[in-house]
């Protein structure tokens, strides 16, 4: 989480040393909001029965 917040800050407040881009933070995110969609269909699912 440390280094997560680290690259963050140096991507939109820094100098962007990390060369931080774009597409490289949504091929980081994109997986965590897939799971949790699917972790949210599926509760929603089960709640429906």
């Amino acid at each position: 989480m440390t280094r997560l917040r680290e690259v963050l800050l140096d991507y939109f407040l820094g100098d962007n040393l990390y060369g931080s881009t774009p597409e490289s933070w949504h091929r980081y995110f994109h997986p965590f909001g897939v799971a949790a969609n699917r972790a949210k269909n599926t509760t929603t699912s089960t709640l429906r029965r």
